[in-house]
């Protein structure tokens, strides 16, 4: 109960936060994007913008994490196939880890769909795997995703750790598996709280962000951990009965000039960006 109190006040706060900073952020790039599009391409200012524009979205991929954390993101669910949406993620994965730990997929076929927003069940797998990468560290190793089917009984659910809940059935599973240093329970115990973290460059909301994805998707996660001996995440999501949805189609293109947009929004910097970019395309 200490637990799951501590998680729900975390988040309240993370969130809060997260989403008053995101606003501001998004009238920070909304008005130098507008300025960006003023600015001749050799004018003095441009690089200063640049800069700018550049900053505040380092700064916003942190505050989607604590959204993410807290639950807040916002979620556009549809049917997934989870091992199609990891094999899409192959070559960003590659890239994202050193080339001495190689990379194995042992993806599941014919899997029932999750109910899941796109973004985000990638942004768990990219966090996974690139905390993995640094468990291993800058030795050869070997990271394992693996995704299967499970069903879920009371049994298993009363072995769950504190905090983490399931339905009774049939889940779809995701496992990241690395052979790197291992956590000792100590670390298992803090591994989830923001800004903790074991790495000297570490912001430590990674993992943060993955328990709050998981949870706004009514999954469950637990770990597997030996000190010195690698460690496992296993991630399990509701099975769906609802068939696999195809890839959306692209949007539409941009209507032609002219016309009235209405603008609501409770804060007054947002509302004024908006307007701008609006306005700049006719």
């Amino acid at each position: 109960l200490w637990t799951a109190q501590k998680l729900d006040s975390l988040g309240l706060l993370a969130g809060g936060v997260a989403h008053d900073f995101n606003n501001l952020l998004t009238a920070i790039l909304g008005s130098a994007s507008v300025a960006l599009l003023k600015l001749p391409e050799g004018g003095p200012a441009r690089r200063a913008i640049e800069t700018l524009v550049s900053a505040a979205r380092r700064a916003s991929e942190l505050t989607q994490q604590l959204l993410a954390y807290s639950g807040r993101g916002k979620l556009e669910v549809r049917p997934l196939d989870l091992s199609e949406q990891i094999r899409e993620l192959l070559l960003v994965l590659h890239a994202a880890i050193p080339k001495q730990i190689e990379l194995h997929l042992r993806l599941g076929s014919g899997l029932p769909s999750v109910l899941a927003d796109v973004a985000q069940m990638q942004q768990i797998v990219m966090n996974l795997v690139i905390n993995a990468a640094e468990a291993i560290g800058e030795r050869s190793g070997t990271i394992i995703i693996t995704t299967g089917r499970q069903m879920v009984d009371d049994t298993y659910i009363a072995s769950l750790p504190p905090g983490e809940a399931l339905e009774k059935g049939l889940h779809v599973s995701l496992e990241v598996h690395d052979d790197g240093c291992g956590m000792d329970a100590d670390t298992i115990a803090k591994v989830f709280d923001p800004f903790f973290s074991t790495k000297a460059t570490g912001r430590g909301l990674g993992l943060a962000a993955v328990q709050g994805i998981v949870r706004s998707h009514h999954g469950a996660l637990r770990i597997y951990s030996t000190k010195g001996r690698g460690t496992s995440f296993k991630i399990l999501f509701p099975a769906s009965p609802a068939a696999i949805e195809s890839k959306p189609a692209p949007p539409a293109p941009p209507r032609h000039a002219g016309g009235t947009v209405l603008v609501v929004d409770d804060e007054a910097l947002l509302r004024r960006a908006a307007t701008a970019i609006i306005e700049h395309f006719g």
